[in-house]
């Protein structure tokens, strides 16, 4: 059983060709993964996908609104038969904000799956840490 770990941190939203370039090496990224492997994209999307359930991609269980990084997100999942495991899993929302600032809150981090190391998943949930200054948990 061999797994692949993949981490991003996306271009914050506005970014339109950063975040053309950061599709195109992540997609290169994930074809040079073994298609038998169990998949893990993780990391800092700057996305919000918002909790419209799609076709197994989204669950019901995210945060507001979907933004434009979170349609491309949505799509790239789509794209390659990948969930959006924090949609799936019911948690308390001091467990899913990854973002605050400026008085606002939000789920910006993502663990996106294929579907066979969706069967796994037993729980997704922010553990806040050490305050460094910045505005993600």
């Amino acid at each position: 059983m061999e797994h692949s770990f993949i981490c991003v941190c996306a271009p914050e939203q506005g970014k339109t060709d950063e975040m053309e370039l950061f599709y195109d090496k992540l997609q290169d990224t994930l074809d040079r993964c073994n298609k038998k492997d169990y998949v893990i994209i993780g990391g800092d999307h700057n996305a919000n996908v918002r909790n419209k359930p799609s076709e197994g991609i989204v669950g019901l269980n995210d945060e507001g609104s979907v933004n434009h990084n979170g349609k491309q997100l949505r799509d790239f999942a789509r794209f390659n038969n990948m969930r959006i495991m924090n949609s799936f899993l019911k948690r308390k929302r001091i467990h899913k904000i990854t973002w605050a600032a400026r008085g606002q809150e939000s789920v910006i981090d993502y663990l996106i799956t294929n579907q066979k190391t969706a069967e796994l998943f037993k729980d997704t949930r922010v553990l806040r840490g050490a305050e460094v200054g910045t505005a993600t948990f």
